[in-house]
């Protein structure tokens, strides 16, 4: 399996914040990450690229400890986006891009030609490709949300683990965003996405994982998460509603 999450615990300060979850997942799944706010989503993202030790567990890349792995094999293989990312002055669109694929260059290594395709092809892959050539600090907070997309796309990593990639956007971009989502997944890349819209998870992910108080309340197909599922954790109970084939949540 490609990831694997064995009976991990994460303690941030006295309060702990992630209990004893375990799971595995592999090449092709889109996986949702769901659960209320202070929950453990964040913090499970980050534990499994290795930026943060368990008290007790492991997080494994093929049968390997995150942590016994350099930090740049791990960047090869894992590209984390976390929230909340303010954009640089005097960067444009493509440098972002561009340090998308940092891991693979040489010690102050020129950008070869492949880096650069590799950051123009993610750019026009989320649709921004005209925004290329300009600074980051002119974008609109959606833009610059892609433009983070397609750093990390361009990186070539086997596992994406994006911290709300979805939030921000409007509905173009949203829908666009995991439908590129998908498409990696199809592509053989695992990809593990926090996401706060359910019916974006029920719509484009092949699994969820609902966390509620620390502990792993679901692992199963967007199927499973039923109305009684989504109250106990949200607080809130959905009606189903069904349009074109499709199960939607109405709240």
């Amino acid at each position: 399996m490609l990831l694997e999450v064995e009976r991990l615990s994460v303690k941030l300060g006295d309060s702990l914040i992630l209990e004893d979850v375990s799971f595995s997942a592999g090449e092709g799944e889109l996986v949702g990450v769901l659960g209320p706010n202070g929950s453990g989503k964040s913090t499970l993202l980050r534990a499994c690229c290795g930026l943060i030790r368990p008290v007790k567990g492991r997080v494994s890349l093929e049968g390997r400890s995150v942590h016994s792995i350099s930090p740049r094999e791990r960047a090869r293989a894992i590209s984390y986006l976390p929230q909340g990312e303010e954009p640089l002055q005097g960067f444009t669109a493509m440098d972002y891009a561009l340090s998308g694929r940092a891991m693979w260059a040489g010690a102050l290594g020129p950008t070869s030609c492949g880096d650069l395709e590799a950051a123009r092809r993610s750019l026009e892959r989320v649709g921004v490709e005209g925004l290329a050539g300009r600074e980051v600090t002119s974008l609109s907070g959606g833009e610059f949300s892609m433009v983070r997309l397609a750093r990390s796309m361009a990186s070539d990593a086997r596992v994406l683990l994006l911290d709300e990639p979805a939030s921000h956007l409007d509905v173009r971009y949203a829908l666009r965003a995991m439908e590129v989502l998908r498409e990696l997944s199809s592509e053989g890349k695992l990809v593990l996405a926090v996401l706060h819209d359910l019916n974006l998870a029920l719509r484009f992910c092949s699994r969820v994982l609902l966390l509620l108080k620390g502990k792993l309340a679901l692992d199963g197909p967007p199927s499973a998460l039923k109305p009684e599922l989504v109250e106990k954790a949200f607080g809130v109970r959905p009606s189903e509603v069904y349009l074109e084939g499709r199960r939607l949540l109405v709240f």
